[in-house]
């Protein structure tokens, strides 16, 4: 059994990508998706199992989810460290990581969450076999800029380009229309002053439902002819 814990160090890439090479007869892909609970997160996992295009999707996660599907394989993993988890085989790693400055506390926290996890998850992609990266980013990402929560964007989206992947989406999120656990009160502002924003304006900002900008993330993985560094704003796909 290749996915026995023992069997880790024994469990080659090229086993992992004989075992793809099967799975591409049938034209089936395997999803790896962390930060499935967030808005578009959660979004993306149930888009990922409705998808004709996947016959399974691994979820990595630090707790239970509550959705379920006969796709969904949950694993609950530790992302500080996955030196421990055996590789699975997966095509497309879908990465949802992140946090706020308010949840986080300090910056410290901020920077593992949304830097330091989704490098280590990107890592355990390639192990996986993996060949396509699709990073939830945010829009205004810089790796130089002033701003914090940008320059920390901006680092996650240069270092994971540096580990080679064949394929590396980065999703520039817009501002994000969802229910939320917590009320967000300076995103709820803003989103409402878009109302009397004229498009045209600040587009890549424009707020978008979780829903939608999910289903664009989705649907643009499919692109089977992406190679190289994609970088896109899901409001470039709404008409």
């Amino acid at each position: 059994n290749l996915y026995k814990r023992g069997h880790k160090r024994n469990f080659c890439l090229s086993e992992i990508e004989f075992i793809q090479n099967l799975q591409r007869i049938n034209m089936k892909k395997v999803a790896l998706i962390a930060g499935a609970s967030g808005a578009v997160g959660s979004e993306i996992l149930k888009d990922l199992c409705g998808s004709e295009h996947y016959n399974k999707v691994v979820a990595l996660v630090r707790h239970e989810l509550e959705f379920t599907h006969e796709k969904l394989e949950v694993k609950i993993v530790n992302f500080d460290d996955f030196k421990d988890e055996v590789p699975f085989i997966a095509d497309d790693v879908f990465c949802a990581l992140g946090t706020t400055m308010k949840a986080a506390k300090h910056k410290e926290q901020f920077y593992k969450v949304d830097v330091t996890y989704p490098i280590n998850f990107a890592k355990f992609g390639l192990e996986c076999g993996a060949k396509r990266f699709v990073l939830l980013s945010a829009a205004g990402a810089n790796r130089k800029s002033g701003s914090f929560y940008l320059k920390a964007k901006g680092q996650a989206e240069a270092k994971i380009k540096e580990l080679g992947y064949s394929s590396f989406h980065i999703a520039r999120l817009p501002l994000i229309e969802a229910e939320r656990k917590e009320f967000r009160l300076g995103e709820y502002l803003v989103i409402k002053a878009f109302k009397f924003i004229p498009k045209g304006f600040f587009d890549e900002y424009r707020p978008m439902k979780a829903a939608d900008i999910a289903k664009v993330i989705v649907q643009v993985a499919q692109d089977d002819h992406s190679e190289g560094v994609k970088i896109y704003s899901p409001v470039e796909y709404v008409k």
